[in-house]
């Protein structure tokens, strides 16, 4: 076989032109899916590759080197699979990449008639992809981290073996997210900060896509007061529009000096420039935590009932604190609820992690770790 052939069992090879990659809807599995377009620009060094995003979502991916091309399309509604058909053809005739498990974005890849169609075979639309991908989790299964299931994905498209999360040494480094932080970003987080643009951010995420998955609002205000006395850290808050309130409650019990970048209005691109200008991030399992993981910001995620395992993410500046540190591994988090609830993690243990994550040397090949305390 010629050096330059792709292996037997590729859906596409080094002569591909052009691949539309169908991106996931929520912030964090965006974050998730980057080592896999990181994956595929180093198989495909040529082909022009065009991410699709939901609209707002493409500033996540704005400036990354692996892609050329990043579009926000609609794919919600009745005609939603038809506009990202069109989005996917005018990106690619050749192949596609649908990194999504809907069965509504199987159909826009066969709607767009792409030759290639690569994604996870579940929900009954195997029969519209050309390249089957095993899904990962079903219903009672252990959690497998997204970013594994991602770059299955791209595994199947290139012909390659997937990496082995739990491969010694650098190779599981492959899976680490990567984003990154341009002008325009940066520029609307100076805005927004006003006075504090020059000072030690420590940015607090007090929301979360469900109240199981929040630490109580009076332990954010607690650690922040601490961190901001002891360490010199100015509290900045941030969270979707429907958290205002929760994000104005938090401002009220910190006191000044603190941004509340909810009540601004601040965009996605000023948080994501304000994370990477960060400290310190502390977080629910929620979005910011993935941006600071591909930004590389110090993170300290708090996890009640939702087992870590769904998202883990290999090599990255994160000590993520259980609230049941000692649950069994084969048993899963969103499954007990009960022992798992997130105002088990003290106050205590956030500060303690903080000063680590702040302490710990830089450079270090993975300094993830796990703590807590029931």
């Amino acid at each position: 076989m010629p050096a330059d052939a792709p292996p037997p069992n590729a859906a596409l090879g080094p002569g591909t032109s052009s691949v539309a990659v169908v991106m996931p809807t929520w912030l964090g599995d965006i974050v998730m899916a980057t080592p896999a377009l990181v994956r595929l620009r180093d198989a495909l060094p040529e082909a022009r590759l065009t991410a699709i995003t939901p609209p707002g979502m493409d500033v996540v991916l704005r400036g990354l080197p692996a892609i050329d091309e990043v579009v926000a399309v609609d794919g919600k509604g009745l005609a939603g699979p038809w506009r990202t058909a069109a989005a996917i053809r005018a990106a690619s005739r050749t192949a596609v990449l649908l990194l999504p498990n809907s069965f509504r974005s199987a159909l826009a890849g066969r709607l767009a008639g792409s030759r290639v169609r690569v994604g996870s075979d579940r929900d009954g639309r195997g029969i519209l992809l050309t390249h089957r991908v095993a899904a990962a989790t079903s219903a009672g299964t252990m959690p497998t981290p997204t970013v594994v299931q991602y770059d299955r994905v791209v595994a199947r498209a290139i012909g390659r073996d997937p990496v082995d999360p739990d491969a010694p040494g650098p190779a599981r480094l492959a899976l680490r997210p990567r984003l990154v932080a341009g002008p325009e970003d940066r520029e609307e987080a100076c805005r927004h900060l006003g006075d504090a643009r020059d000072a030690p951010l420590l940015v607090l995420v007090p929301g979360g896509n469900r109240a199981a998955k929040r630490w109580p609002g009076e332990r954010f205000a607690a650690t922040a007061r601490i961190l901001r006395r002891d360490l010199g850290l100015t509290p900045v808050i941030t969270g979707s529009p429907g958290e205002r309130a929760l994000c104005r409650e938090l401002a009220a019990a910190i006191g000044p000096p603190v941004v509340d970048l909810a009540a601004a209005g601040a965009s996605l691109a000023a948080v994501k420039g304000v994370i990477a200008a960060a400290r310190l991030l502390v977080t629910n399992d929620t979005g910011p935590r993935h941006l600071a993981a591909g930004l590389g910001t110090p993170c300290i995620a708090l996890f009640g009932p939702t087992d870590a395992r769904w998202t883990t993410l290999p090599g990255v500046a994160e000590t993520i604190l259980l609230a049941e540190p000692f649950l069994p591994e084969s048993l899963v988090a969103d499954r007990h609820a009960d022992l798992c609830r997130i105002e088990r993690i003290p106050v205590s243990d956030v500060v303690h992690a903080a000063g680590m994550r702040l302490a710990a040397v830089p450079g270090a090949t993975d300094p993830s770790d796990q703590g807590g305390d029931a």
